[in-house]
């Protein structure tokens, strides 16, 4: 079962590289991994790196808010962690 992840950029692992169900966003739909599970790695200040299931990197880093990350007014980040999915990542 999936469960939400809270973090702050510059957090130690496991928060800055995990496994994720991409949203339907629309870089996500366009880049045709929306409701994927891709595994990813934090490398900037509001970018991510997508991995497809063999660890290759898949395009270019994208921003938090596309690949799922949501902020709150305390600069705390969210996310759905999709480790334990029984979807294909």
């Amino acid at each position: 079962m999936n469960r939400q992840v809270y973090f702050r950029i510059g957090d130690s692992l496991p928060y800055n590289a995990g496994i994720n169900r991409m949203p339907y966003s629309e870089v996500c739909m366009h880049m045709r991994i929306a409701g994927h599970c891709m595994g990813w790695k934090i490398v900037g200040q509001n970018a991510v790196q997508l991995f497809d299931k063999l660890g290759n990197v898949w395009s270019a880093p994208i921003t938090l808010g596309e690949a799922g990350f949501y902020q709150d007014s305390r600069g705390i980040y969210r996310y759905m962690d999709a480790a334990e999915t029984d979807g294909e990542l």
